[in-house]
């Protein structure tokens, strides 16, 4: 039992560190066609969609036991000029219209952007806070169209006072483990 004491003592100690320090990364890339906005769509005219966005339906929830807990943090990039993507609070579909397809449409200059936005210039971070959250995208007439690759990344780690705790109890358990299998 004391062997087991020291031995988890150090293992909580080593995750912990590592958790806090190293943490979690990950990313990936995505091929997203962007649709040529000089085409007639059902309830709109021919360049309409040229000066419009389009959101998610989709929620993205961050829950703030997440936020206390962990220290998130998302870099977006893509390849082409003249495309944008950004981050709203998803309270901001109130100004959009439901294109009934999975998204919405906007116009970009009533939105209020988070992280990101027609001004983004190929790139933007974000580290995360509880909240609820939609991507908006968008591109300009010479750039609708085109398949843009969306490449990302994201890294989470415990927060200092989080991986401390586990590191000192860690710490403690094993040297308490220690000295009462040394008594034996």
């Amino acid at each position: 039992m004391r062997l087991a004491t020291t031995v988890f003592g150090m293992f909580l100690l080593a995750v912990s560190i590592a958790a806090g320090v190293v943490g979690y990364n990950d990313g990936g890339t995505h091929s997203i066609e962007i649709p040529d906005c000089n085409i007639a769509a059902p309830g709109l005219q021919i360049g309409d969609l040229c000066d419009s966005a389009a959101m998610m339906a989709e929620t993205i929830p961050v829950a703030e036991e997440i936020e206390s807990m962990l220290d998130a943090s998302l870099t977006v990039y893509w390849d082409v000029d003249g495309v944008w993507f950004g981050l709203v609070n998803a309270s901001e579909s109130s100004k959009c219209t439901d294109t009934g397809d999975g998204y919405l449409l906007c116009d970009p200059a009533d939105l209020i952007f988070i992280a990101g936005g027609p001004g983004s210039d190929n790139t933007f971070e974000w580290t995360a806070i509880a909240g609820e959250y939609r991507i908006v995208g968008g591109a300009d007439s010479d750039s609708s169209g085109q398949s843009v690759q969306v490449t990302y990344s994201f890294k989470v780690t415990i927060l200092t006072a989080g991986w401390l705790s586990g590191a000192v109890i860690g710490g403690l358990l094993a040297a308490w483990g220690a000295t009462r299998t040394s008594d034996i």
